[in-house]
């Protein structure tokens, strides 16, 4: 890997060198193909990987800059999505084939964004002419069940038909969340309001699901929340907001 000298390259080779074969940071000043013809970010880094490849890169060393505060940057990479969830907005970017190149749109590289994750109670949906539309979920506070979200993101035609399976015997008729109704629906259309809950039917709040979203609103709802799948393993009672949520 190699990247240009600047304000950021201390840190960024420190964190770097574990994880690739080769970091080279050069200094564009004693390069003199780096300075021929015009200049812009895309240019600099294809001249940067030709120059790599023919050898011609004059290295500048860095010790460490003992600035760790950006670590969880040099792990977006397939083996480190876990690692990069706890950065809002994070994505990855993921060589499949080919060559890079600059300004076009050739399938070589993915993008591939970072969410953040955790399991949640399902305790309702909105029911479709097939199954459900979207799921109803929270989490438990003090004892007590919160609406965190609702989602119909996520799910196959089948996917649908199994969890669906899993609501037969668990209809309630009454809502099983402390906070709701919520007094208006939100900026972004997450809240559950007495007339948007006429639509929703309830669960036993005993099944848990894994979640992926975005972001928590200043509401504590969910942005861009999507299913993952039923988690057997986790009990209903166990299930908290999980600490340090963006």
């Amino acid at each position: 890997m190699n990247f240009e000298e600047g304000t950021s390259a201390a840190w960024l080779h420190d964190l770097l060198k574990p994880h690739v074969t080769q970091v080279i940071v050069c200094d564009p000043r004693k390069n003199a193909l780096l300075k021929k013809g015009n200049k812009n970010d895309r240019m600099d880094a294809r001249k940067l990987s030709d120059l790599l490849r023919a050898g011609l890169l004059s290295r500048v060393y860095h010790g460490d800059s003992g600035v760790r505060t950006q670590y969880n940057l040099s792990l977006c990479s397939r083996q480190g999505l876990p690692s990069a969830s706890s950065i809002p907005h994070c994505c990855s970017m993921e060589w499949r084939s080919g060559r890079y190149e600059p300004g076009q749109r050739s399938g070589a590289w993915q993008k591939m964004p970072v969410n953040q994750g955790q399991e949640f109670v399902i305790a309702g949906y909105t029911p479709s002419s097939r199954n459900f539309d979207a799921i109803i979920f929270g989490y438990y506070d003090a004892g007590r069940l919160i609406y965190a979200g609702r989602t119909r993101n996520g799910f196959t035609p089948s996917s649908r038909d199994r969890l669906f399976k899993y609501f037969k015997g668990l209809e309630v008729e009454k809502c099983p969340f402390a906070n709701l109704p919520e007094a208006k629906a939100g900026h972004w259309g997450e809240g559950l309001t007495a007339e948007k809950m006429k639509e929703c039917r309830w669960l036993k709040p005993v099944l848990v699901g894994q979640f992926e979203f975005v972001e928590s609103t200043p509401d504590d709802h969910l942005r861009h929340s999507r299913f993952v799948g039923v988690r057997k393993d986790k009990k209903a009672k166990d299930v908290v907001r999980e600490s340090g949520r963006q």
